[in-house]
């Protein structure tokens, strides 16, 4: 059995039973598709006895600007393949495993202090007072999103699925049900998310209570629970005043 042929049981018959995350399967797919290719017309049977097949495919990628993370991401895959091939009884022993992996160097992180949000927050500012009366809106967005992003670490794409019906002000609370990946929205199971500290809370109120950027649609909206709470609070904080 060739390995194209192979890719395609592999994501027909066996993806869909592992409940994997949307996202997870869509990635396979893209690996596959993009950069899985050259082994397609390649027998199993060939890649099972000849592993320099696989070194070679590290070499061409590597070449080819790709990063060893990415690399590693590709073997991954693959060892999941094989390994499946063997349950199939299609070979017998799996290629990647002999396969020396590349050489990965942990990046040191960079984390910005309180000073440096500080000044990013200001120079947010600036742009949104300098901008033209169509743009500052987006810069208002713009702003909203990093520091949300600096308070939560939420991910890209969570950032861009993110609507108010999934944030909860009065517990400081996200809840994450969409995630924005390839110009595509998917549902995610709902994970919650909380700010990091309390001045992370108070910078994400202080960004969005000088200008929340544009509406769009009926999503941006509070859901009716939050609206509900919202009203409790505020009568109860008139009671104590009276």
């Amino acid at each position: 059995m060739a390995f194209g042929e192979f890719a395609e049981r592999f994501v027909r018959d066996y993806l869909p039973s592992r409940n994997l995350k949307p996202t997870t399967t869509e990635n396979y797919r893209y690996l596959l598709g993009r950069h899985l290719l050259p082994f397609a017309d390649a027998p199993l049977a060939e890649l099972e006895a000849r592993p320099e097949l696989l070194d070679a495919y590290i070499a061409l990628k590597s070449d080819a600007g790709l990063s060893p993370k990415t690399i590693q991401n590709h073997l991954l895959l693959l060892n999941v393949m094989f390994r499946r091939a063997i349950v199939w009884r299609l070979i017998r022993t799996n290629p990647v495993a002999s396969i020396d992996r590349p050489r990965m160097e942990q990046p040191e992180m960079s984390v910005l202090s309180e000073a440096e949000i500080a000044r990013l927050s200001v120079a947010y500012e600036e742009l949104v007072g300098e901008a033209a009366e169509g743009e500052r809106a987006w810069w208002l967005l713009a702003k909203a999103i990093v520091v949300t992003a600096l308070g939560t670490a939420l991910r890209r794409g969570e950032l861009i699925g993110l609507r108010w019906r999934s944030v909860n002000l009065l517990d400081g609370k996200i809840e994450v049900r969409e995630a924005f990946v390839r110009g595509q929205s998917r549902r995610r199971r709902a994970e919650r998310r909380g700010a990091s500290s309390s001045s992370a809370r108070a910078r994400w109120a202080s960004s969005t209570s000088s200008g929340a950027g544009p509406r769009i649609g009926a999503t941006m909206t509070s859901s009716s629970a939050t609206r509900r709470r919202e009203r409790r609070s505020t009568r109860a904080s008139s009671r104590s005043a009276n």
